[in-house]
């Protein structure tokens, strides 16, 4: 009888938590997002600082395909014990999230304190390349992927509008 009675458990997917039924009591009309276009991000931890040290990531919409691709990368499964779930992906996700969604750099420095270059691949300008998404902790590619990901869905002044 393993398995039977057990609750399965369940995983919150931040990017997903947008989505509601569609059920009578949901008298929440449907919001559509227009593309924000290239804008500036600083990561949280910078955002006390004075300007001139802030570094400002330069992030810009998904397309609708890269949107896709990029959520279907995360799989979530139920442990064998019932009680802890499994997930994969999420490096993939974020991997492929901040390559198709960072476009520039403004004011990161190096260890010299000389800017670091924003260095593309040949025929594409927007598009960084491994070695230069390598330059990035992975804390800093994690926080990128969440704001990149976010523009995807309706804020407070689309809900506004």
């Amino acid at each position: 009888m393993s398995g039977q009675g057990q609750r399965r458990p369940t995983w919150e997917c931040p990017s997903l938590a947008h989505f509601t039924p569609d059920t009578p009591d949901n008298d929440t009309p449907m919001i559509i997002t227009r593309p924000r276009g290239e804008r500036p991000y600083i990561l949280e931890a910078e955002r006390e600082l004075n300007a001139e040290d802030q570094t400002v990531f330069l992030l810009d919409d998904l397309t609708e395909r890269d949107r896709v691709a990029i959520m279907d990368q995360l799989r979530v499964s139920a442990g064998t014990d019932g009680a802890h779930a499994s997930i994969t992906g999420s490096g993939t996700r974020t991997y492929m999230a901040v390559r198709a969604g960072l476009v520039g750099w403004q004011n990161l420095k190096d260890e010299t304190g000389a800017d670091v270059p924003f260095e593309t691949v040949a025929g594409n300008s927007r598009k960084p390349k491994d070695e230069t998404l390598s330059l990035l902790d992975w804390e800093t590619k994690v926080e990128l992927q969440g704001a990149i990901m976010d523009a995807a869905f309706p804020d407070d002044d689309d809900k506004e509008k």
